[in-house]
């Protein structure tokens, strides 16, 4: 809900999120709380600004995890539909307003539909997802605590996908 382009229903909704992360692990809580502490105070129409700049015109902050090994070639597409079969054979009926690759249809997927399956997608582009995450805490981005909290429930990197993240990154 929070990577989500800003808008008075997210407003709305801090309250209720803030009031869930009482559940969660004390750093995934923590992250979700600095972001909201953001968002309650800055103006909506400064954060809806900053969401485009950060994440539409930035490629290495990009919230469509094939974009990253793929970029816009055929490939990508060979990825977008490895996506749309996993939410198929789930049970999973996504409409055409967003890509199957962006990274709160995966987040939703993993929370309502598929824990496993949505984790695995996002494992399989944790180094996009890792150059993200660095991407935006470079940048002192509000945003990065989200991703920070994402990660946090994902293993930690190993000697491989370190590399691959130093590849995408040069």
């Amino acid at each position: 809900l929070l990577l989500d382009y800003p808008d008075e229903q997210m407003l709305g909704r801090a309250g209720l999120i803030r009031g869930a992360t009482q559940q969660l692990s004390p750093v995934i809580a923590e992250s979700i709380r600095d972001f909201l502490d953001h968002l309650e105070s800055t103006p909506l129409p400064e954060l809806q600004a900053d969401y485009v700049e950060t994440f539409d015109n930035r490629r290495r902050c990009n919230l469509f995890l094939t974009y990253f090994a793929h970029g816009d070639t055929r490939k990508r597409g060979m990825a977008l539909l490895r996506f749309k079969q996993t939410y198929i054979q789930a049970g999973f009926e996504l409409d055409d307003s967003e890509l199957p690759d962006h990274l709160c249809v995966v987040l939703e997927f993993a929370a309502t539909i598929d824990h496993d399956l949505g984790r695995d997608l996002m494992l399989d582009h944790r180094a996009g997802l890792e150059l993200l995450r660095l991407s935006l805490r470079d940048m002192a981005s509000p945003w990065s605590s989200l991703i920070d909290a994402v990660t946090a429930t994902l293993p930690p990197l190993l000697g491989e996908e370190r590399d691959a993240v130093r590849r995408l990154a040069a």
